[in-house]
């Protein structure tokens, strides 16, 4: 009985030890730029999940009461509105979030990208646009149990009809309310607790299919990139630490146009 006890707890604790490290591996990615800090995509993923259909996931998203949204890419110290539009291909759906900023002049933000396989599995990843976080900056769900999300199911239906936001540049809902960002240490407080929670930070893709939809990055010539990290990375935040942060100053430029199509 006792030798069985201390197998138990040799087992115990090489477990603890591999879920420490997993997340100590996860915590060290993170999006590169000041404007990936006003909108953590570990929060945009809890929103996601959360959500009955992508019209009430493009207006949460867009709620000051949530407070997700903290961005501000033309640096006009207003927080931009986040369109949400969906492109499908077959059984592979990439969820677009964009801002627009003129009247032809967009900046995607990040995609959503879904598939289902055999019918019966699925694979998501939250994927932030490699002008502002970065190449390879995925949010991944830590498990399998997504396949019973409302927006999931709605995705899927026989009768869906690929969601195109009815929003643009002057052309904002009338419950939208311009706003001005709160600092990176607020919003880091608010969002940071997401992290870690049901998702996590990975360099590699899971829907596999995505190359089958047609898709055209956007990228705006107003949108202003740090060079480096501004903040601290968006990391889980655990309770006690007061959500610290530590900043380093670099300097900016301008994002090279790329070619709109």
């Amino acid at each position: 009985m006792r030798v069985l006890t201390i197998k138990f707890f040799i087992m115990m604790l090489f477990g603890m030890l591999s879920l420490l490290s997993a997340l100590a591996q996860t915590s060290t990615i993170t999006p590169n730029s000041d404007a990936a800090a006003g909108l953590d995509l570990y929060a945009v993923a809890e929103l996601f999940k959360d959500s009955e259909n992508l019209e009430k996931f493009e207006q949460n998203l867009n709620n000051p009461e949530k407070g997700i949204n903290n961005i501000d890419l033309n640096g006009n110290g207003e927080i931009d509105f986040i369109r949400v539009t969906d492109k499908v291909a077959a059984q592979t759906h990439l969820i677009i979030l964009q801002v627009p900023l003129g009247n032809d002049d967009y900046q995607d933000v990040a995609t959503i990208a879904l598939e289902q396989e055999n019918g019966k599995n699925y694979n998501l990843h939250f994927q932030g646009d490699p002008s502002i976080y970065g190449e390879n900056y995925y949010v991944v769900p830590a498990n399998n149990n997504f396949s019973a999300w409302k927006v999931v199911r709605w995705l899927f239906t026989p009768n869906y009809r690929p969601y195109y936001s009815p929003y643009g540049y002057k052309t904002l809902p009338g419950w939208w309310i311009v706003r001005r960002p709160v600092t990176y240490a607020v919003y880091h407080t608010r969002t940071g607790v997401f992290a870690g929670r049901n998702f996590v930070a990975s360099r590699t893709l899971r829907v596999k299919t995505i190359a089958n939809v047609n898709y055209h990055p956007r990228t705006s010539t107003l949108v202003v990139k740090k060079v480096a990290v501004t903040h601290a990375p968006v990391t889980p935040t655990r309770p006690g630490n007061g959500g610290r942060t530590t900043v380093v100053t670099t300097n900016t430029k301008v994002v090279k146009p790329k070619k709109n199509h």
